[in-house]
């Protein structure tokens, strides 16, 4: 059971992106010039989503952040890299971004177990073993908290200039 490289996901953040009210059009059609599959997803989020079903990409963006989502299973990663080298180009000189107050690179792995109850045994052992508080709850005096299975496990570690996030769930 090794872990296998997921989802990988580049982003930016900038200020004062408002062009991104006038320039959002001519984003998405400098994008169709170079990416032959692409769709315009309806969003609620205030983000333009753009997909690549092609090549299992997302390209993400509104005012304040923009960000390349590529599912890994099935992206390759020179695909990856070569959508990072067009979007954020288009991005800079639409928006006129000068500066960035944030660039975040994410890897997501996914490691497979036969069973939910695989996965909530190995999240236990993982949280024991580094004593994250898989036990939190055995010495309760609460019956609610009893024998229950620990399902997630999510941790932040943040400073000025570098964040960490560990997130481990059974599904």
């Amino acid at each position: 059971m090794n872990w296998k490289l997921a989802k990988r996901v580049l982003e930016i953040r900038y200020p004062n992106g408002y062009l991104y009210f006038d320039k959002s059009g001519a984003i998405v059609k400098d994008l169709c010039t170079q990416f032959a599959s692409l769709s315009l997803e309806p969003s609620i989020s205030g983000m333009s989503v753009i997909l690549d079903n092609q090549n299992d990409l997302q390209f993400k963006y509104n005012h304040q952040v923009a960000n390349v989502v590529g599912d890994t299973l099935y992206t390759k990663h020179d695909k990856f890299l070569n959508a990072i080298k067009i979007f954020f180009p288009l991005i800079f000189k639409a928006f006129e971004i000068e500066n960035l107050l944030r660039v975040g690179n994410r890897i997501m792995f996914n490691k497979e177990m036969k069973t939910i109850e695989d996965a909530q045994a190995y999240i236990r052992d993982v949280s024991i073993s580094c004593n994250l508080g898989a036990n939190l709850f055995e010495t309760s005096k609460e019956t609610f908290f009893k024998n229950k299975n620990l399902n997630e496990v999510y941790l932040k570690f943040e400073d000025d200039k570098f964040g960490l996030r560990k997130y481990t769930e059974a599904s």
